[in-house]
């Protein structure tokens, strides 16, 4: 499935447990206060999934006070295009979507997830051809500007006069993620809509497709 470099440093470099393997199918659920939800992911590609990222333990060299120590997605998968080279997926599972959680929530886990993934990619010893980011979903509340979770309201106050800041809700139409890095990176966003059906809980499923 993967070269013997590679065979090698998933035995001695990382931690027993620490990825799933699967080239057909991984399960993805999220059982928290913010509500229950499940998603099947679908590859084609030999990959490898970091499950319960945001359980995983931090990197001790991250800055904890700009957000990189902890507060991460749920889910990272590396998808091998080539023998060295993969393309990285980073998952967050929330129940419900609004403007403020969005900015203060989401976004900050899909950020430190993005820097967390890329050192792992390092010690795989892996060209990242692309990142993408989704957020898996039951219920859209981004027309409302300020919503009842008060805690992520704060958010969405205007930034100093002069700063530029990304419009939530432009990044949630169109499909992006905006990160500042020094300068500001755009990445490519999917939104994964779950629902209820004959499940007590929302559930889905979603393809990654296969790059031709």
């Amino acid at each position: 499935m993967f070269t013997d470099e590679i065979e090698y440093r998933l035995k001695y470099v990382f931690q027993s447990g620490f990825f799933e393997i699967s080239d057909t199918i991984f399960h993805f659920s999220e059982d928290s206060d913010d509500g229950k939800m499940a998603l099947e992911l679908q590859v084609h590609n030999s990959s490898l999934c970091v499950m319960n990222l945001d359980k995983q333990k931090p990197i001790q060299f991250l800055n904890q006070k700009k957000g990189f120590y902890g507060r991460r997605a749920d889910y990272a998968l590396f998808e091998f295009i080539g023998d060295k080279t993969c393309r990285i997926h980073i998952f967050e599972m929330t129940t419900t979507v609004n403007q403020g959680k969005w900015e203060n929530k989401i976004k900050q886990q899909h950020k430190s997830s993005y820097i967390y993934c890329m050192a792992v990619a390092a010690c795989l010893d892996v060209e990242v051809k692309q990142v993408l980011f989704y957020t898996i979903y039951a219920k859209d509340d981004f027309s409302e500007r300020v919503t009842a979770d008060v805690a992520y309201n704060s958010a969405l106050l205007k930034p100093p006069l002069g700063q530029y800041r990304p419009d939530p809700q432009e990044e949630w139409s169109r499909n992006t993620v905006k990160f500042d890095f020094g300068q500001w990176r755009t990445f490519l966003h999917e939104k994964i809509n779950v629902s209820r059906q004959a499940e007590v809980y929302p559930t889905g499923t979603y393809e990654i497709r296969k790059i031709v």
